[in-house]
């Protein structure tokens, strides 16, 4: 039995979903967390640019971090109830078909999948159970039920370490579906390998000898 591993974010939908998630959180339970994404997304604001010179010039993401604390103090069972509304309600309709059906074509051919994202992982778990699939995600911290505001395990760059720690045999022919160059370790491991390529961002794979689905 084969193994496909799908990416999240840009890949198995067209949004940053942990950022999206934030929007569809803030919008019907703290305006404050709606507020700290707006400041942290929109050009107008300083704190975009500080986040994106941070990101280009240090390789780190403070954005995402801001924007993740404003979570701190809300109860986990009201994390996780929203992250399952926003994968029903909101995300069918940002899905990207043709990454989709490759998905179901994995299930009709009874390969095992798994979702490996640096999403938050109540969002990655989320789509998850209405995928039907295993999933994992940027482990988010909680303390006594509440959430920290922190990302207590990050996925980013590190997937194909999860997936040799998680106890999956490998050495099983091994599909990887992604956008990320951070998974490149990842597609290191993989038989067949697809490059997902959102709009504008074929050229940071210019050389690669993948498949490729153009969005």
């Amino acid at each position: 039995m084969s193994l496909a591993v799908f990416d999240i974010c840009d890949t198995l939908y067209s949004v940053n979903t942990t950022v999206d998630f934030l929007r569809f959180f803030g919008a019907r339970n703290d305006p404050a967390v709606a507020a700290r994404v707006a400041r942290w997304t929109g050009r107008g604001h300083p704190a975009f640019w500080l986040g994106a010179l941070s990101h280009r010039l240090l390789g780190k993401d403070i954005a995402k971090a801001r924007m993740i604390a404003a979570l701190a103090g809300h109860d986990r069972a009201l994390i996780d109830a929203e992250a399952d509304a926003y994968a029903s309600q909101r995300l069918p309709a940002l899905s990207n078909a043709e990454v989709m059906q490759r998905l179901e074509r994995h299930r009709a051919n009874g390969d095992d999948i798994l979702l490996l994202s640096s999403s938050i992982s109540p969002v990655a778990e989320a789509i998850g159970r209405a995928l039907r699939v295993e999933a994992q995600g940027s482990l988010l911290g909680f303390d006594g039920g509440r959430c920290t505001g922190r990302i207590a395990t990050d996925l980013t760059g590190r997937k194909s370490e999860y997936l040799a720690q998680s106890g999956a045999p490998i050495e099983r022919p091994l599909s990887v579906y992604t956008d990320n160059l951070t998974d490149r370790a990842l597609i290191a491991l993989a038989d067949r390998a697809t490059i997902v390529l959102p709009k504008g961002s074929e050229a940071r794979w210019a050389g690669d000898d993948h498949d490729y689905i153009a969005l």
